[in-house]
């Protein structure tokens, strides 16, 4: 994969300005869908229609609240997911063993990693935003983990990684516009191994994105790690299995559209293995 120049902190900002324009877009639509629907159940309340159109009319209301409930609103606010390094530029999917030099727990969770990588040691320090909780026993200062790291600048733009040690995964974030890092061969494993994550889409209207694509608020699928799959919509987290799952922005795009030969979709999401 060719190295381009550029920042040695990757946070995609940009992106993420979009996608709350675009949850802006969408909530007027579904306020002015919602008074709408208020204005056709008071008008037949008080007319008593029994004819064929005014069920017709009731079908419709029926769809859009329906819609409505597929498409609930932000509960959890923007995940930031920032991986710097001693590299500069893209660093095609890397593997290496650290040891958590230092934590900083607020209302950003900073990981502070001394790392070996192809024998050469490199200091790489994650930042994550809008996760709430407690950082996990295997991420305190001292700690050794196995991490996986990927950081791409050019065609698809995001930065991956995870963090596992001998009992699985510890962590797992991303903030990009594919889902997971190339790695381990063909066909790639992923970089979340045993987890692995996909989108599915939503009802969601869809609204413009900074490229020319559409794109929609849609829900992220973790599955394999954990019984059964998990599906977690845009801005929101759940508790499963002894993880976290918080997920930010899930945009993705929809139509033939591309984003300067990218897909325009755009991800942000961080799995936590809790104490």
């Amino acid at each position: 994969m060719r190295r381009m120049p550029g920042p040695i902190a990757t946070n995609f900002g940009p992106k993420r300005t979009a996608a709350a324009a675009f949850r802006g877009v969408v909530a007027l639509a579904l306020q002015i869908s919602c008074a709408q629907s208020t204005e056709e159940g008071e008008g037949e309340t008080s007319s008593g229609r029994e004819s064929a159109d005014a069920s017709e009319a009731d079908a419709g209301s029926g769809s859009e609240t329906a819609a409505t409930l597929d498409c609930p609103g932000p509960v959890v606010p923007d995940v930031v997911v920032s991986v710097s390094s001693d590299g500069d530029g893209e660093m095609p999917t890397v593997a290496g063993s650290c040891e958590v030099s230092s934590v900083t727990d607020a209302e950003t969770l900073v990981l502070q990693l001394a790392c070996l990588i192809d024998g050469a040691a490199q200091d790489i320090v994650v930042t994550l935003g809008g996760v709430a909780g407690e950082p996990p026993s295997a991420l305190e200062q001292g700690e050794s983990v196995d991490m996986v790291f990927s950081r791409l600048e050019s065609l698809e733009r995001g930065v991956w990684i995870s963090l596992s040690d001998s009992q699985g995964l510890v962590l797992a974030a991303a903030s990009g516009s594919v889902l997971d890092a190339d790695f381990r061969g063909e066909p790639s494993q992923g970089i979340w191994s045993p987890m692995l994550v996909s989108s599915e889409p939503s009802s969601c209207e869809t609204g413009p994105s900074q490229c020319n694509t559409a794109v929609q608020r849609a829900a992220l699928r973790f599955s394999s790690l954990f019984a059964a799959p998990v599906d977690v919509f845009d801005h929101a987290s759940v508790e499963v299995e002894g993880y976290r799952i918080t997920v930010g922005n899930v945009l993705l795009a929809v139509g033939t559209g591309t984003c300067d030969g990218a897909s325009g979709s755009w991800f942000d999401f961080v799995v936590v293995r809790g104490a």
